[in-house]
């Protein structure tokens, strides 16, 4: 299974604790329309999953790998008021310490 399928299907069962505490997950890459149609026809993800075609939002929060020509997995948390709290540029869904850190920076660990 391809890692970004591990990183949102382990989001999705994650989904129901972080709506409780008023969390909203959004899937963002680089991928058309078309891409992000199939995934969620496949696996009915409980989140949108949103095109970056251009690349801007994923540029921004410095997750463009310049070599590969491609984004990089990564968590962005921003809170109501448009404030970012937290990043981390280099997410592995693979790695438990990955999501204990995020579930920390978000107050639920």
């Amino acid at each position: 299974m391809p890692i970004c399928t591990r990183e949102l299907r382990a989001f999705a069962q994650e989904e129901p604790l972080l709506a409780s505490a008023g969390i909203q997950v959004v899937g963002i890459n680089t991928n058309g329309l078309g891409s992000h149609e199939k995934f969620q026809e496949r696996d009915r993800f409980p989140f949108p999953l949103v095109s970056d075609f251009h690349g801007e939002a994923v540029k921004a929060f410095g997750m463009w790998d310049e070599r590969e020509k491609k984004s990089r997995r990564g968590v962005v948390a921003i809170e109501g008021d448009g404030r970012v709290t937290y990043v981390l540029s280099h997410f592995n869904p693979g790695a438990v310490n990955s999501f204990a850190g995020i579930f920390e920076a978000l107050g639920l660990a």
